[in-house]
């Protein structure tokens, strides 16, 4: 349908393509430290977002050619709201903990929040792995499979070309079990 009413597919892949540079980007000026669940669970949240871009434009056009009769509220729904609650929710949920100087979730945290993270991964992933149609299923497998990735690799901190990211779980592990012999000590 596209080609044949002069779409280039790369027209049809460019808000995509911009979503996930764009949050590239955002990740890599953060002046947090990324971790790889928050990296590829991003990436994923963008790719629902750009698919709703996408998703406007076609029924704008669609619109522009036919008329509805009052029979766009399905669309609307499953093809522009829940891709971008989803994707945002995805994005929320990636960047959820506050990971400071390192890439550990909740080492720190009153409240452990991982689970709710990665259940909202896995649910997202899962409802448009299934039936709603989103991310052209490089986003919901993606999502699943950082969902049940083991947390000490989930954890593991990205090193973007160009930053001074050189920390490593197991220093910051090591840093941790020296800091709780030095206050045993106290």
């Amino acid at each position: 349908m596209y080609l044949w009413n002069h779409w280039n597919p790369i027209i049809i892949f460019l808000p995509i393509i911009l979503c996930v540079v764009a949050a590239q980007i955002a990740l890599y000026k953060s002046k947090k430290v990324v971790t790889l669940f928050q990296w590829m669970v991003t990436s994923a949240g963008s790719i629902y977002i750009g698919q709703a871009i996408f998703n406007i434009i076609n029924f704008l056009w669609c619109i522009s050619i036919a008329d509805p009769n009052g029979e766009q509220g399905i669309a609307i729904f499953a093809g522009i709201c829940l891709p971008i609650i989803t994707g945002i929710s995805a994005v929320v949920a990636a960047n959820l903990c506050k990971s400071g100087d390192h890439g550990v979730c909740c080492k720190k945290s009153p409240r452990c929040r991982n689970l709710c993270r990665r259940f909202t991964a896995i649910f997202t992933g899962f409802i448009h792995f299934l039936g709603f149609h989103a991310g052209y299923l490089v986003g919901p497998l993606t999502l699943m499979m950082m969902a049940i990735t083991p947390g000490r690799l989930a954890d593991k901190v990205i090193k973007f070309l160009g930053t001074k990211n050189e920390v490593d779980v197991n220093e910051i592990d090591q840093d941790d079990e020296n800091k709780k012999e030095a206050n045993i000590e106290l």
